[in-house]
């Protein structure tokens, strides 16, 4: 059974054969994530921001970012209001309308991993 982790690690190792050092690989594997990737997992790289949560009304929403190499938390904007959370930890708010984006501009080939759920 594969896991999320030997995927991506399976995915980054088969692309940077293909792509080489020489082509931007970013945009390749975040093609690739997100083809094969479950609707409720985004993936982050360098200025990425996605808008994550669309509601007519206010639900409880779950952001967990998974576990990370590097420091930078994952923003999270939502109603007029901004969060950060950072590697292996979560966070709920109530929400309408949800962004996430790195904290930070990350490194060429550095993502940060999310889980977003949607509890009512």
């Amino acid at each position: 059974m594969l896991t999320k982790t030997t995927l991506v690690s399976g995915i980054t190792a088969t692309l940077f054969l293909v792509a080489g050092p020489a082509m931007g690989q970013s945009s390749t594997l975040e093609r690739m994530m997100e083809i094969y990737s479950p609707p409720d997992e985004y993936y982050f790289f360098e200025e990425d921001k996605k808008k994550v949560v669309d509601y007519k009304k206010d639900r409880m929403v779950r952001v967990c970012v998974g576990d990370s190499r590097h420091t930078v938390p994952l923003k999270v904007s939502y109603d007029g209001k901004t969060a950060e959370v950072g590697s292996n930890d979560c966070l709920r708010v109530e929400a309408k309308e949800i962004y996430l984006e790195p904290a930070k501009r990350l490194d060429p080939n550095w993502m940060i991993a999310a889980d977003v759920q949607t509890e009512n």
